[in-house]
């Protein structure tokens, strides 16, 4: 009877424990003191947060524990077209022109990297669609709210020198391209069908 007893006021105290309580057990924090239990060996302390663990996986049968992480942003993935997240927490933002990336530079927040992203885009005299802030009426008021990208070093500003000559050689050809098609419209319409039937040949060799 005294067993039965016993086992009674145990279970009857260990419904009585609270949620915060058994997992204050776990970490090693006794609520009656107030302060981290210390100066045990591993080994009694393994037991211990095992046998708490234990403890309070059956005292929640009915709620199983989860212990399933939230998911974790992938690094690399942003919001903005040409931001990408760096490991450091900064964001660094890249444009392509053809089969070529340029790197614009890395800066502080995703906003400020997505809007030299769009500057670079204006100059490239890309479609509004695929910016990242279409409402921008104007190329110059694109670059006035583009700000400069982290230059700490004389290494970073020599490359921020060198990657905006290579963005500005790439505006000149696109300015260029620009006025070709307007002077010569019948030139790329013929250049269009040319390749479109390089394509379709190269197409038929594949498939015989």
């Amino acid at each position: 009877m005294r067993r039965a007893s016993s086992s009674s006021t145990s279970r009857s105290e260990l419904e009585r424990l609270s949620e915060l309580d058994m997992l204050a057990g776990v970490v090693g924090f006794d609520p009656n003191r107030r302060n981290w239990r210390s100066g045990e060996e591993g080994t009694e302390r393994e037991q211990r947060v095992k046998r708490s663990l234990h403890t309070l996986s059956a005292a929640h049968s009915s709620r199983p524990l989860s212990l399933a992480s939230p998911p974790l942003r992938r690094l690399g993935v942003s919001d903005f077209r040409g931001v990408r997240d760096r490991r450091s927490g900064a964001f660094s933002s890249e444009i392509w022109f053809g089969e070529k990336r340029l790197i614009l530079g890395t800066f502080d927040t995703a906003d400020e990297a997505a809007r030299a992203y769009d500057a670079a885009a204006w100059r490239l005299l890309w479609p509004r669609r695929e910016m990242n802030f279409p409402d921008v009426p104007t190329s110059q008021r694109a670059q006035d709210l583009a700000p400069l990208p982290r230059l700490f070093t004389d290494e970073d500003r020599r490359d921020h020198r060198r990657r905006q000559r290579r963005l500005a050689i790439a505006e000149m050809d696109m300015e260029a391209m620009a006025v070709w098609c307007e002077r010569f419209p019948q030139d790329i319409v013929d250049g269009r069908q040319f390749y479109k039937q390089r394509r379709t040949e190269r197409e038929a060799r594949r498939t015989e």
